[in-house]
């Protein structure tokens, strides 16, 4: 690698030479071959060490000490398991469309001219994909020889002029021209095979770390695999790295070095303009009659217009595929040409633009579609997973031993001349075992209820402002005993459970956490009380409570059983345990199918965790089984929004037009239609009719929220600033923080998130808790920083009695050059938790350096990087 300094401290790269790159070929060889018998030989190991311990599992079988040896098995078996699989490389999601002839045939022609030029042949494939980038995938062993698959983004078509965009071409084509196919994908799979593997190693680690269990030998091949992985993927990059600088200089070389040059100086900055236009917007404009074409052109205009690209002082990083855009302009030699030529846009290729831009969003959605399907299919396998860990209990045991004396009775009255007379036996006894495991088979005595979705979704109110909670649940047992009275032992703990699952009807979770204790005094293992303590205190936050609960039901119902299965995920969603409600939302419905409520709830759980098209999919189901429910009708119109199908969002709120200058949620949705349709003069209007009639202050930070999307700043600025105007959200200050870090006023922005940081002051109501947006808020704070080399990890422990308690006992994590500076950071932090008063002093037996897996190898931002556990 070829890299000096400047006088700035930035490193710059070179091209190598040809002994050079000679040299990294070798080595990055040599690191790819040293992971492969470095696998063969742990494999073996492993191999070795399960033979042998399983035979002295049979030794300790005879004086019934099997178990000892039992979890060193495992744990070894699934290690061996991890290194067989990572040698499985899983294709990736292609989110891509082809390009036929009749859709860009000026594409076409100037990839076929280029090719010739290249004496390639023509690419197999001409794949349009969103966004802004530009590649090729290569198959074959030789040099210029085998299939090639070129891809474009849509947005580079319209951000690049019709020569920068054959410059780009140029470029890609040099690719599949120069590379050594066969070599590369060696190389490129190997690391998919180490990535994976380290990955799967780390997560071995911490499960055996959370059940606070050995992982010594795991750990002993993690830190190889881990060196072996930095060093194949730094090597690997710069191999990489050494390519597009000889692509570079082959597409100078067609298209001449300006054209190069300007189309380099344009990728950093559309790439800035396009990751801010959202999906929903995208989507929303391909339903307008204008254009989605002719949006987007507006768009990186207006965006480009004074915009000015700072990439003089880019940090150099070992682990980029890509030279920096400085490095590659500066490679790059004035070869005399001039640029100039048509600047209008390349999106003229395409024959029809807008056609073509929706059949690729259709695409996508596809796509995202059948990858949620995956997602909710390995969901399935999890939960029959976690039903194959039902504790059999005492007489099932006792069935599965008659009816395997049975089989043997079978077996061997067949082949003797008693048959007549045994076999018969045998049977009988199987028959008997079979009914001993039917017989003791969990069945709910109790059906939990399922309440109406309006009254689930809303806010269970758990207790008023200073409300005495002792005396009111003194008042409940009161009231329990009264109910429960002449009633005795197992008897008086199923009426128990029968007012707990009354109560849960009303969502009355106090009452309902009462009754299932008082339950559980009268019998520790009754079923139906766990359940309705789960769900209970789940409601309460008591989550490691219902984490005991839930162990306990599943070790003797196996989630079989409706009530239990359903308990379990209504648990979850009060919780925010959203996988695990999906879960067992998607079970429940295969128990009770047409259940409205559960179809609406699993939308909802769906939504949480990110599948948008499976949540659309849901909310359509729930609404259209219940067309009378607002909320449901409501939920799908949010969701409509969110994926930007404006048309039918707009049929769906006209099933809402009476409501509509009575209901503030449905006059937000009105407000987003407009911004989503870029007219801002009626997204005003609703919103000024969304503030006369009354809206919360979280409406109103949503509706902000909404402007800052649509990139009207000064509208978004003055919705979050009224919104603080009635009380602390820590919402709006984040937004704040966010515009003014956009407009690059880093002090504001700072100011602003810190404020998010408050405490000691509470949330206005409605609003969003600072700590349920904890992340978030430390990860805006490390935009403000410039990424810097050589930082440390380090860890501070918060003792028990830490102010606040919500840090009590947890670790944050800290990148600094040193730990000065790290206590620097989280001082900062911990004065704006609460300001007002003295922060709390962190001895410096806190502090630890974190793990050497854990420490950043490269360019990072300094600061606090969140909760380590």
């Amino acid at each position: 690698m070829n890299v000096n300094g400047n006088a700035t401290g930035v490193v710059r790269e070179k091209p190598l030479n040809r002994g050079a790159k000679l040299l990294l070929v070798l080595g990055a060889g040599a690191a790819v071959l040293s992971f492969y018998v470095f696998s063969l030989l742990a494999i073996l190991l492993l191999a070795a060490l399960i033979a042998a311990e399983l035979a002295l599992f049979v030794v300790l079988a005879r004086f019934a000490a099997s178990r000892v040896m039992a979890p060193f098995m495992r744990r070894h078996i699934n290690v061996l398991a991890l290194f067989i699989k990572s040698f499985r490389v899983q294709k990736g999601v292609e989110f891509r469309i082809e390009l036929r002839q009749e859709d860009t045939p000026a594409l076409h022609q100037l990839a076929d001219r280029l090719c010739k030029r290249l004496q390639l042949n023509f690419p197999e494939n001409v794949s349009l994909l969103m966004g802004d980038a530009a590649w090729v995938q290569l198959k074959g062993i030789r040099s210029g020889a085998g299939k090639t698959t070129l891809g474009v983004g849509y947005d580079l078509l319209a951000g690049m002029s019709a020569a920068e965009m054959e410059a780009v071409l140029a470029h890609e084509m040099t690719h599949a021209k120069l590379i050594h196919r066969g070599f590369r994908n060696w190389l490129w799979a190997a690391q998919a095979r180490i990535r994976r593997l380290a990955m799967a190693l780390w997560a071995e680690i911490n499960t055996a770390r959370r059940a606070k269990q050995s992982s010594k030998f795991a750990n002993g091949l993690y830190g190889v695999v881990d060196r072996l992985l930095r060093l194949c993927t730094r090597l690997m990059a710069t191999y990489s790295r050494q390519d597009e600088f000889e692509a570079d200089r082959g597409a100078a070389e067609l298209c001449g070095a300006g054209v190069m040059k300007s189309a380099l100086a344009k990728v950093g900055s559309l790439h800035g303009i396009s990751s801010r236009l959202p999906w929903n917007e995208r989507v929303a404009q391909l339903q307008r009659p204008s254009g989605y074409s002719e949006w987007l052109l507006e768009e990186i205009t207006k965006s480009a217009t004074g915009r000015v690209e700072q990439t003089t002082d880019v940090l150099f990083n070992k682990y980029s595929t890509h030279p920096s855009i400085p490095d590659r302009m500066a490679a790059l030699l004035d070869d005399g040409r001039s640029f100039g030529g048509d600047s209008s846009s390349a999106i003229q290729f395409l024959a029809d633009p807008d056609k073509i831009a929706s059949r690729l969003v259709a695409e996508l959605q596809r796509v995202m579609a059948e990858q949620e399907k995956k997602d909710s299919r390995a969901l399935e396998k999890f939960s029959r997973k976690t039903g194959r860990q039902t504790g059999l209990q005492r007489q099932q045991v006792r069935g599965f031993v008659l009816i395997f004396i049975g089989v043997i009775l079978a077996l061997a009255g067949a082949s003797s001349s008693s048959s007549n007379v045994i076999v018969p036996w045998g049977f009988a006894v199987s028959a008997l075992g079979l009914t001993a495991i039917f017989v003791k088979k969990y069945r709910d005595r109790l059906n939990l209820p399922v309440p109406d979705y309006e009254v689930l979704i809303r806010p269970s109110a758990l207790g008023a402002p200073g409300e005495n909670i002792a005396e009111k649940e003194k008042f409940i047992q009161a009231d329990l005993a009264a109910r429960v009275t002449g009633t005795l032992g197992m008897e008086r703990a199923l009426k128990l459970a029968e007012q707990s699952y009354a109560a849960l009807r009303a969502c009355d979770y106090l009452k309902a956490h009462v009754a299932a204790r008082e339950s559980l005094k009268f019998d520790k293992k009754s079923v139906e009380a766990a359940v309705a303590l789960s769900v209970a205190s789940s409601a309460h936050r008591q989550i490691q409570n219902t984490a005991q609960l839930f162990a306990f039901i599943r070790k003797r119902t196996g989630f079989r059983t409706f009530s239990t299965v359903w308990g379990a995920a209504w648990a979850g969603l009060l919780a925010g345990d959203w996988i695990g409600a999906e879960t067992m939302l998607e079970k429940a419905l295969k128990l009770e199918p047409k259940h409205t409520t559960l179809i609406a709830l699993l939308a909802l759980a769906q939504f949480r965790r990110g599948k948008l098209q499976s949540s659309i999919a849901n909310a359509r189901r729930a609404s259209e089984a219940h067309p009378k429910s607002s909320e449901m009708l409501k939920f799908l119109i949010a969701r409509l929004l969110d994926g930007g199908f404006t048309r039918e969002a707009q049929e769906q709120m006209r099933r809402m037009s009476e409501n509509m200058e009575k209901d503030p949620e449905v006059m937000l949705f009105m407000a987003q239609f407009y911004l989503l349709q870029h007219n801002a003069a009626e997204a005003d209007d609703w919103t000024a009719r969304l503030k006369a009639s009354g809206a919360t202050p979280q409406m109103l930070v949503r509706a902000a929220k909404y402007y800052e999307t649509a990139r009207l700043t000064e509208k978004a600025v003055a919705l979050y600033q009224e919104t603080l105007a009635t009380g602390h959200f820590p919402e709006a200050h984040l937004g704040l923080g966010r515009v003014e870090a956009g407009r690059n006023n880093k002090v504001d922005a700072r100011k602003h998130i810190l404020a998010a940081l408050n405490v000691a002051r509470p949330v206005g109501k409605g609003g969003t808790a600072t700590w349920q947006i904890f992340h978030t808020i430390l990860a805006q704070m490390l935009w403000l920083q410039e990424p810097i080399p050589e930082c440390e990890a380090w860890l501070c422990a918060f003792p028990a009695n830490s102010e606040p308690a919500a840090l009590a006992g947890q670790s944050l994590m800290v990148y600094a050059s040193d730990r000065k500076q790290a206590q620097e950071h989280l001082q900062m932090v911990m004065n704006a938790f609460q300001p007002e008063r003295s922060p709390m002093t962190l001895h410096a037996s806190c502090w630890r350096m974190a793990p050497r897996q854990m420490q950043p190898d490269g360019p990072v931002r300094p600061g606090v990087q969140g909760l380590w556990q």
